[in-house]
């Protein structure tokens, strides 16, 4: 079980307050409002959760904040970075998801001279292409197309079934978080108000029926 425990405030305005465990080996999407802790929450766990009882080393959690960066070279290279060059199987695997989401022919260009949908794609896939534990996800998809985010969805799914990490997603797409996630978590005044898988079809609070009507 991962673990998580904190309140934090920003000044006297609360931004988290959550006591609450996750499951190894799910994927869970978060939702609310701006400013309601979503983001926050990711950066906490990527500071301060407890992994199996014991503090987590850098190297468990892998984060892709919401401000995608790549570097100034190729876009392959971008998404090799982390992918030893000798390890052929991870360098083919990378190469697929670029394949899949449209990035081949992108390749030989500047990453930082890219569209923000495909700035988005190079640092998904760069991210996809480490090994985690638990695996935080800030609005991965949102410069992207329809198209272009359900093929980064499923990849992700992919990434899941492969590495059994734990996924955290904050999106501000209701329907991308009942595709993607095993466990839905809403969020709004820094507090979990309702987490389950049926909450969008059954929302049991006003702040989270209010929250679908607008959407």
């Amino acid at each position: 079980m991962i673990e998580c425990k904190v309140k934090k405030l920003y000044g006297d305005k609360l931004a988290l307050d959550v006591d609450c465990s996750f499951e190894e080996g799910k994927i869970y999407a978060i939702i609310g409002n701006n400013g309601s802790g979503k983001s926050t929450l990711l950066n906490v766990l990527a500071k301060q959760v407890r992994y199996d009882g014991t503090v987590n080393a850098p190297k468990d959690v892998v984060y892709m904040t919401q401000s995608a960066y790549n570097f100034d070279f190729s876009v392959r290279r971008n998404v090799l970075l982390f992918t030893p060059k000798k390890d052929a199987q991870r360098v083919k695997e990378a190469e697929r998801m670029m394949q899949a989401i449209g990035l081949d022919a992108l390749a030989k260009k500047k990453a930082n001279r890219l569209s923000g949908g495909e700035g988005q794609k190079t640092a998904l896939v760069r991210t996809l292409t480490q090994d985690a534990k638990i695996l935080l996800l800030d609005e991965p998809t949102s410069s992207m197309d329809i198209s272009s985010s359900k093929i980064a969805e499923e990849l992700i799914k992919e990434y899941r079934a492969r590495t059994n990490c734990t996924v955290f997603i904050v999106t501000h797409s209701v329907l991308q978080a009942e595709t993607i996630a095993d466990e839905i978590l809403f969020f709004d005044g820094g507090k979990i108000l309702e987490r389950g898988k049926d909450i969008i079809k059954t929302p049991s609070t006003p702040e989270l029926q209010l929250f679908l009507a607008t959407r």
